[in-house]
């Protein structure tokens, strides 16, 4: 879509000079474009110069890509503290974190950023997790319920009967 984008004379006059200054540093002939798209003003150009800023992302995609990677940490943790006998009473395929959708959920780029930039989540770090389906968000905000409900009771570690319940709400 189209958008209609003005800039003043003094926010050209600034993005000409980072232009410059890129282009002086790198010589990558895109950022004198860039400069010159700015400097002479042709606004039907404008929106080029704005296409790898995103959108925003909401607090409260944030706030639930951090909930969910919480709830996946105790989740994995304490599937491993089970009994090779407990074990067999979980489907461990269907309880296991798949990624986000890249394609169509904000989340992504939420958990990429942490996992990659921020450093946290480390066992998904260099990992392609792309579920390539918005199911895996819904299959979440089911399991986010339970996990609420624990997490009120300060229940931080999860038994057998907690996974399993976790199972059965997805």
């Amino acid at each position: 879509m189209l958008m209609k984008m003005k800039l003043t004379k003094i926010e050209r006059l600034q993005l000409a000079n980072q232009y410059k200054i890129l282009w002086e540093l790198t010589k990558d002939n895109s950022y004198a474009i860039k400069e010159e798209i700015v400097e002479r003003g042709f606004e039907g150009l404008y929106e080029d110069l704005f296409e790898s800023i995103s959108d925003d992302i909401s607090r409260e995609i944030y706030e639930e890509t951090m909930n969910i990677l919480n709830m996946y940490d105790i989740i994995n943790n304490s599937y491993s503290k089970l009994t090779d006998e407990q074990k067999t009473h979980i489907n461990i395929e269907k309880l296991k974190f798949e990624g986000f959708d890249l394609n169509n959920d904000d989340h992504y780029s939420y958990m990429k950023f942490l996992v990659e930039k921020m450093g946290q989540w480390g066992d998904y770090k260099g990992k392609y997790i792309n579920s390539h389906t918005q199911e895996s968000i819904r299959k979440y905000r089911n399991m986010l319920n339970v996990y609420r409900n624990l997490e009120s009771e300060s229940i931080y570690e999860y038994t057998l009967e907690h996974l399993q319940v976790f199972q059965r709400v997805i």
